[in-house]
């Protein structure tokens, strides 16, 4: 009982290291047909590799661009409009009439600055800036090992691949070897299919 309950402890802290494997395993088989039609036109696989990783860092770089300059100008936008909407929000009738009935605006003011006064407030506050902020560090490193885990098993795809055949029983090895490549086969065309099929709904949007 002791040892079933130190084990299942371990697996619950190493699921998020399984799910980064699991990921960059998927995204590598997704990578190799690529990999192997480059291997096909006469570059090494290592160059092949190279080239293909050089071609999605590039891709995410270009997305990045594309999204984060439109998502900040939004942000600014929305921080210097938001003063704004307030003051009209203030000056509305309805507000008007239940500020001078039950004087909603002084109160909120009071419980503001009551709560910005208090060093609990400001703790929290920091808390949950320091909270973002090491989401932001954490996402930023998942990804980089996920990146670094993908080049590694797409550089050694074919070494793991006969390495797992290796541990299985002669007798059983073809047949394992049969339906682990049909697998890999299945898995690798997913990828490019779901590139292929994406940018469909986005054409037809644009007829429409």
């Amino acid at each position: 009982v002791l040892m079933a309950s130190f084990l299942l402890g371990l697996l619950g802290r190493l699921t998020s290291v399984i799910t980064l494997v699991v990921i960059a395993l998927f995204l590598a088989l997704a990578l190799d047909p690529l990999v192997r039609w480059l291997q096909g036109r006469g570059l090494a696989r290592g160059s092949a590799v190279a080239l293909v990783f050089l071609g999605v860092v590039l891709l995410f770089t270009g997305f990045g661009f594309a999204v984060v300059p439109p998502l900040a100008t939004e942000a600014a936008d929305l921080t210097q409009a938001l003063p704004g909407w307030v003051d009209d929000f203030q000056k509305t009738q309805w507000v008007i009439d239940l500020d001078k009935q039950f004087g909603i605006i002084n109160t909120v003011t009071e419980q503001l600055k009551t709560r910005l006064a208090n060093g609990e407030t400001v703790v929290q506050l920091f808390g949950g800036v320091l909270g973002a902020g090491q989401a932001v560090i954490s996402g930023a490193f998942s990804a980089f090992t996920v990146l670094v885990l993908t080049l590694y098993f797409t550089a050694s795809l074919n070494t793991l691949t006969e390495a797992t055949y290796a541990l299985v029983p002669a007798s059983r090895r073809a047949r394992v070897r049969l339906i682990g490549d049909e697998i890999i086969r299945r898995i690798g065309g997913y990828g490019p299919g779901q590139v292929a099929v994406q940018p469909r709904p986005g054409a037809g949007a644009a007829v429409e």
